[in-house]
């Protein structure tokens, strides 16, 4: 049985807007205006493209269905059955079948999109085995994640490790992940998705800016009226401030000075605002090992990541 694209709606999670074109649904993190900014800032289109990935879009559902098939294009997208990683699809421009078969004796299937772009990914079509049942996911809370490359996931090796999959994995949250790959505090780019009203929103700038910025006053200008936006949108909500974590030739100085002090002025930016910060600095361990190059974690400084950010979340909860 093939599903309609109303059938689908219902099952499709982490998207800010939904476009239907030639009978095909798609489905973005951000907004066309916010992906238009995005795309305003780099001369090579990449930030635009990055902002395009559908990042933390999913199709989540239960079902009795002994077989489920996807058609898909693009970049890999990973199948989890009962939250556990099952199979990807192979990276293809061209549609390819991808299916899934279970027990049929009722399980949780999650589709989730490619997290980042080139290709991205294209979904088409669903089927599952005929007279089979179709649930949407029922989440317990919402999260809305804002930053960079690192909250995309980029070098976490399988996207479902990046740390804001499994951070809101672990508290069973629905999330939209607007992680945006060399990203930055700048208010044009912030955007508070209609129809999604968070929880908890996860704020993590910083590395680019340190790069971006060549002053500190410049620094504090952008975080300061970014800052303002979220904490205007989301007023009584829990907003956290996470500052950036360790990075490879930390020591090495930019044009607005140490890390240190990109670091401190993000963290004032944050405390001025009432803005509880969790000290980047404390979440991946400062070793290479769990780095894939000099600013993003590999799949192990993605966990430390997540397990550190579950740990603040829950000893923020006892306060």
């Amino acid at each position: 049985m093939k599903l309609t694209n109303e059938q689908i709606r219902p099952i499709l999670f982490g998207a800010a807007e939904i476009v239907e074109s030639d009978g095909i649904l798609h489905p973005y993190k951000c907004t066309a205006p916010i992906r238009a900014a995005w795309y305003a800032f780099s001369h090579d289109k990449s930030l635009g493209r990055r902002a395009e990935a559908p990042t933390g879009i999913r199709l989540d559902f239960h079902t009795d269905a002994r077989e489920i098939t996807f058609t898909v294009a693009g970049n890999p997208f990973e199948v989890q059955i009962d939250g556990l990683y099952a199979q990807s699809s192979p990276k293809s421009e061209t549609p390819l079948p991808l299916t899934v078969e279970t027990d049929g004796k009722g399980h949780r299937i999650t589709l989730l999109f490619p997290f980042h772009d080139n290709i991205t990914g294209t979904f088409y079509a669903m089927e599952i085995s005929d007279g089979a049942t179709v649930t949407p996911h029922k989440y317990d809370t919402k999260f809305l994640f804002l930053g960079d490359s690192i909250t995309q996931g980029w070098n976490a090796g399988k996207d479902g490790l990046c740390y804001a999959w499994r951070t809101a994995q672990f508290f069973n949250a629905d999330c939209i992940i607007h992680g945006v790959g060399g990203g930055f505090f700048d208010p044009s780019i912030f955007e508070a998705p209609a129809g999604f009203d968070p929880d908890r929103i996860f704020v993590a700038f910083g590395t680019n800016d340190f790069v971006r910025y060549q002053t500190l006053d410049e620094l504090r200008l952008r975080t300061g009226q970014y800052l303002d936006l979220v904490v205007g949108a989301f007023e009584g909500k829990k907003i956290y401030g996470i500052t950036p974590i360790w990075r490879l030739h930390a020591k090495i100085d930019r044009a607005m000075g140490s890390f240190d002090q990109c670091i401190a002025v993000i963290r004032e930016e944050y405390e001025k605002r009432s803005i509880p910060v969790i000290d980047g600095l404390t979440l991946v361990p400062h070793d290479e090992a769990f780095f894939a190059d000099a600013v993003h974690p590999n799949a192990l400084g993605f966990a430390a990541y997540s397990q550190n950010l579950i740990r603040e979340i829950l000893n923020s909860d006892k306060e």
